[in-house]
């Protein structure tokens, strides 16, 4: 299914002008000395009844085009009556120029040349050629609306007060994307996983012949962010498309997906090239193992005229390369990288706060064969929202002082990383580049089930991405779920937000934990406070609520810049159950060394982006409260 309705077809469109504005002239001088005369030139604004997929086939409001007319008999090289006029369009599908415009006098006719979407910057004289771009990141529809360019064309018009019928058709090439799944996979678990797919080694820039309707200089190879949406149609996942510059075909192309976690490499069938106003169709054969085929290019609706090719290919096991743009950082904050069944990599996207550098950023790790991050090598691929080549630059932690010593880099942002069979991360391509497994990094906990932990790093820390929701202690033995907070070990759910919290009683009973992780001390709760300068804004996320009423008292920020997902989800109470929803959270703390709860623990409300403490005792009571676990990585 096609859902963006900025995919305009073919259109019959018309530009209305308003007989009270002034007579301003956009015309060029022309040989001859023409001269205009007072009939304005219109266009009809209707939409050609054609068989297509695509619905809605209009412009929409804001959409701009541009506009060239010549005497017939001139080229768009030579003299312009009409250079490059802008029209938009309007509520009732009206197109208003910029300016008024007129015939010329006489019986001289115009030829006219308009395209979508409008440039501000004009083919050069004596230039027919115009520069033309698609977007890297489809991913919405404005963008994938400003990716097709469509051309119109007609010639010979002859003054008259009757508009004039511009018919636009689309320059580029359409592709169509759908995942069929395969024996062992569930189309509404793929749905749901929403599986994210990166156009990897196409061309995005060209230069487009107005005159011939050629393309020439394709260049720019970029990774493209497919756009749309999932949904299930005849058992597949369909509603995902981007629009690309048509080119030839060649081993550079493919598209990488992240599927759960894991990325996968799925090159295109073998065909010459991808030609204009075409539509294909591809359809992946998925299945969550190293193996993804293309099935094969089919079918393009009449609107979008295609031959069929009908190919089929194999896919590559493993990738030897590793597209930033196909991670999703979604389920984790980090991705391994895996050579030969080992780790040697990790990719983070982290918040990096320093006098030197206060940016969220994509680094690159090296790690050991247990998969522990040597933090002093790292190297910054991209700092993200930020255009300027400093990308590349080196990143040397101290995990003393949570800080870092950065070098500013000189490359644009890194899209694409090696490693060579030593496990080395390389930003040129090696000779021969290795293959290797990118997955999530997730806390796996299989005490009850399956229990996967998204992970994020802040500063040398390495902390989960949402609470603890342990039913079971680390030998197995399950943790009792209780309904009253009175003392005794056990755990409480709050159904209707999917919540657990846990008395104190039960963190002294057993180890609680997933293997490798812990409650955090006072001393970890204050490594962090530090690293971000006491502004829990950066560890805040969802709509937070005043917990106490006071004078000229306001919601304090929440902006989750560092990726923490502190949610304000409450705490149980002795006589309330749950209590402070929206406005609050208590989070547990340990003692490592006297293996104890210490007195205090941290408390995060909406008035105040403070780190709080606050007793671990119920008040009057001789026994713990109801509070949320968020675990820390053990050194």
């Amino acid at each position: 299914m096609n859902n963006f309705n900025a995919m305009k077809n073919t259109f019959f469109w018309g530009l209305f002008s308003c007989a009270l504005l002034s007579n301003v002239s956009c015309v060029n001088k022309v040989e001859d000395e023409v001269s205009e005369s007072d009939v304005p030139i219109t266009f009809s604004v209707k939409t050609k009844k054609v068989v297509t997929k695509v619905d809605n086939n209009s412009f929409e409001v804001g959409d701009k085009v541009g506009l060239y007319a010549m005497l017939s008999g001139e080229t768009i090289e030579g003299q312009r009556y009409i250079n490059n006029l802008a029209l938009t369009c309007t509520e009732n599908s009206q197109l208003i120029p910029e300016r008024v415009v007129f015939y010329p006098e006489g019986d001289a006719t115009l030829d006219f040349v308009s395209y979508y979407p409008y440039q501000q910057n004009t083919v050069d004289e004596g230039s027919k050629i115009l520069h033309i771009d698609v977007k890297t990141d489809q991913d919405g529809h404005s963008a994938f609306s400003q990716s097709d360019f469509m051309v119109a064309v007609v010639s010979k018009v002859e003054s008259s007060p009757e508009p004039v019928e511009l018919v636009y058709e689309h320059q580029l090439t359409k592709l169509d994307l759908s995942l069929q799944p395969m024996q062992g996979e569930d189309v509404k678990d793929m749905l749901e996983a929403n599986p994210r797919i990166v156009a990897v080694g196409f061309q995005t820039e060209a230069d487009f012949d107005l005159q011939e309707h050629t393309f020439s200089n394709g260049k720019n190879v970029k990774d493209i962010v497919v756009g749309g949406t999932w949904e299930v149609s005849d058992g597949k996942l369909t509603g995902k498309e981007i629009i690309v510059i048509p080119q030839e075909i060649n081993n550079g192309q493919k598209f990488q997906i992240e599927w759960n976690g894991r990325i996968y490499d799925c090159p295109l069938p073998t065909m010459d090239r991808l030609e204009v106003n075409t539509q294909y169709s591809i359809v992946v054969n998925a299945t969550q193992s190293a193996t993804h085929t293309l099935e094969g290019i089919v079918a393009s609706i009449k609107d979008w005229p295609s031959e069929i090719v009908q190919e089929t290919t194999e896919n590559e096991d493993g990738i030897t390369s590793v597209h930033l743009s196909v991670l999703s950082f979604e389920k984790s904050n980090i991705y391994q990288v895996h050579l030969g069944g080992r780790p040697v990599a990790e990719i983070c996207k982290e918040y990096l706060i320093s006098p030197a550098l206060t940016a969220t950023a994509i680094t690159v790790y090296p790690t050991d064969e247990k998969g522990k991050a040597d933090l002093t090598q790292g190297t910054v691929l991209q700092i993200l929202d930020n255009g300027g080549n400093i990308n590349g630059g080196s990143i040397a932690w101290n995990k003393e002082d949570n800080s870092f010593e950065y070098v500013k880099g000189t490359l644009p942002a890194i899209e694409e990383i090696y490693f060579d069979a030593d496990g080395k991360v390389c930003i040129e391509q090696p000779e021969q580049p290795a293959t290797v497994n990118v997955v999530n990094y997730m806390i796996r906990d299989t005490r009850d089930g399956l229990q996967e932990y998204p992970v994020v790093k802040i500063g040398t820390q390495y902390w989960m991405r949402r609470n603890l929701r342990a039913t079971k202690y680390q030998d197995g033995t399950k943790i009792v779920q209780q309904d009253t907070l009175k003392g005794e070990p056990g755990y409480f759910y709050v159904e209707h937000y999917d919540l657990y919290f846990y008395n104190g009683e039960a963190l002294m009973q057993n180890e609680i934990s997933p293997e490798g992780w812990e409650i955090p001390s006072l001393d970890d709760w204050d490594i962090l406070d530090k690293y971000i300068g006491g502004d829990v804004s950066l560890l805040k996320a969802g709509d937070w609520k005043l917990l106490t009423e006071e004078e000229n008292a306001k919601v304090a920020d929440a902006n989750n810049l560092c990726m923490f997902y502190l949610y304000p989800s409450g705490q149980w109470s002795s006589n309330g159950g749950h209590i402070n929803a929206h406005k609050a959270i208590g989070l547990w703390s340990w003692d490592t060394e006297n293996g104890k709860i210490p007195d205090n623990t941290k408390f995060f409300t909406g008035n105040s982006n403070k780190m709080l403490e606050a007793s671990v005792v119920v008040t009057d009571c001789d026994f713990y409260k109801g509070l949320a676990i968020r675990c820390i990585k053990k050194e």
